[in-house]
């Protein structure tokens, strides 16, 4: 059984300012947490890369030109240059 006054120790140190204090601020960082994640779900903020119309272009002509030659030398028997 514990004695009055060790129940008192428990007590105080319960109650001493640095304790309240870190769990205070456990609490604080703990909700901040929570609030930052919801912000990034409740948030519309792209999740995709924006391509350059123009560049985007190019690529495209680019690759199919690239398979037009293997299309090519596949249809003649020959390597791709």
């Amino acid at each position: 059984m514990i004695d009055r006054t060790s129940a008192r120790h428990i007590a105080s140190i319960s109650r001493s300012p640095s304790v309240r204090r870190v769990a205070v601020g456990v609490v604080v960082v703990v909700f901040g947490l929570l609030l930052w994640a919801k912000l990034l779900l409740v948030t519309n903020h792209p999740r995709t890369a924006v391509a350059d119309p123009e560049v985007s272009a190019r690529a495209v002509s680019a690759r199919q030109s690239a398979q037009a030659q293997v299309h090519a030398a596949d249809d003649e028997g020959h390597e791709p240059r």
